[in-house]
């Protein structure tokens, strides 16, 4: 566990301190990171598509109706050039079913491969972000470890110093050391 040095409390007076480990920090890597957000939301992106080309296999039918116009000159049959008023109106209902299989076929491979790719996408994003949070823990742990160690240096250098000046006012040491 981390936790800030007793004589750096002092200086964090309006901030507030808290406790870390690696498990809640490797926990929290995955919590919001947005990283991770991004990619889930494209592995979601490739389903939808994936679930679009699958329905692509379903003929679909478009109900369709018909009105021409003609306005102007037309030849008839026997070559002579005349001035013809025609409309046309096809009343009733046609239905057209289309299915393109082989576009269906290729579109749901290619789909069902892009689901793949995005979800080891979002596997190795996920990887990368506990990855990067063990990293900054232990560079954390050893910032902490270099300062408690430094201050543990201060500390026995300043007894040192205490030793030296007892000892040359004892007599038993040199003004020197």
């Amino acid at each position: 566990m981390l936790t800030v040095a007793p004589w750096l409390a002092s200086a964090q007076q309006t901030n507030g301190i808290y406790l870390i480990d690696l498990p809640t920090a490797l926990r929290l890597a995955g919590a919001e990171n947005l990283d991770v957000q991004i990619a889930r939301e494209r592995l979601a992106e490739a389903k939808a598509n994936h679930e679009s080309a699958v329905a692509q296999f379903i003929p679909w039918l478009s109900p369709g109706a018909a009105y021409r116009r003609h306005e102007n000159r037309i030849q008839a049959v026997d070559g002579s050039i005349f001035d013809a008023d025609k409309q046309s109106y096809s009343v009733g209902g046609s239905l057209t079913a289309q299915m393109d299989l082989g576009d269906a076929i290729y579109k749901s491979l290619a789909a069902k491969q892009l689901v793949k790719a995005a979800d080891h996408a979002l596997d190795a994003q996920r990887q990368d972000a506990v990855v990067a949070a063990a990293q900054g823990y232990f560079e954390l742990a050893f910032a902490q470890a270099a300062v408690n160690v430094a201050g543990e240096a201060v500390r026995i250098s300043s007894d040192y110093e205490t030793q030296i000046e007892r000892a040359v006012e004892a007599g038993i040491a040199f003004k020197g050391d």
